[in-house]
């Protein structure tokens, strides 16, 4: 009877782990934009200039300065400063993604290239065999004339101009 308890309550302990798991604070997320903008609608945005985030600071700075003379409807220093920090946000966001995204991208790259050169190389070498061995064996010709065709090819290709000096 014992050891029927001991294991109920095993049970139970691993129950509530697993829900307390499933019920703990997810990471906070990027939002994503579930409809992204339209070319027409990102044409139609402002381009800010760079370093625009310190012109924005002195102004919210002189929009402080001066809150009796200056008004904008619905709009406080505070919500400006607001608006920044989440543009500024974003921004960060954005770079670190994108750098991440190179990384990555830069990684599958190097893949491809180094795939690429492992199957052009092997295929030189085998091309190079064919044709030493077309002397002896006349019906490897035909069997490679499409390699044949290809470094004619190339070979008619013009070459760049070498820039005079």
């Amino acid at each position: 009877m014992a050891t029927k308890k001991k294991t109920t309550a095993k049970k139970t302990a691993k129950k509530s782990a697993k829900a307390a798991k499933r019920t703990a604070p997810a990471k906070k997320r990027t939002k994503i934009v579930v409809n992204p903008l339209s070319s027409e609608q990102r044409r139609s945005l402002l381009r800010v200039p760079a370093g625009y985030s310190d012109a924005v600071s002195d102004t919210i700075e002189a929009w402080n300065d001066n809150r009796t003379v200056l008004k904008l409807a619905n709009r406080t220093p505070a919500q400006l400063a607001s608006m920044l920090r989440k543009a500024e946000q974003a921004a960060e966001k954005e770079r670190a993604f994108q750098q991440k995204a190179e990384e990555q991208l830069r990684a599958l790259t190097d893949a491809r290239m180094l795939a690429e050169h492992e199957v052009w190389s092997t295929t030189l070498a085998l091309y190079g065999v064919a044709k030493a061995q077309m002397r002896t064996a006349p019906e490897l010709a035909g069997a490679f004339e499409h390699m044949s065709e290809l470094f004619a090819r190339e070979s008619k290709k013009p070459s760049e101009p070498t820039p005079s000096e």
